[in-house]
C-alpha cells in the first residue's frame, strides 16, 4: 500500500494557508474600518492600507515557505 503521508500534509498545510490569508483579510478590513472612523475619514483609506500591507506579508510568508520546502 502506498505511503501517502506527505501529500496528506502538504495539502493540510495549504489549506491552513488558505484560511490564514482569509483571516489576515478580515482583520485587516475590520481594523482598517475601525480606524477610519475613529479618525473620521470618509474614504477606507486606511482599509485598503491595512488590508494590502496584510496581503503582501502574507504573500512574502507563502513565498518563503514554498521555497523552503523546495530545498
Amino acid at each position: 500500500m502506498e505511503d501517502k503521508g506527505p501529500k496528506t500534509s502538504s495539502y493540510l498545510k495549504y489549506s491552513g494557508l488558505a484560511f490564514q490569508m482569509f483571516f489576515l483579510l478580515g482583520l485587516g478590513l475590520l481594523l482598517g474600518s475601525w480606524a477610519d472612523k475613529y479618525f473620521g475619514l470618509e474614504e477606507p483609506y486606511l482599509a485598503m492600507a491595512f488590508t494590502f500591507t496584510l496581503l503582501i506579508g502574507f504573500l512574502v510568508k507563502l513565498y518563503l515557505d514554498v521555497v523552503n520546502d523546495r530545498i
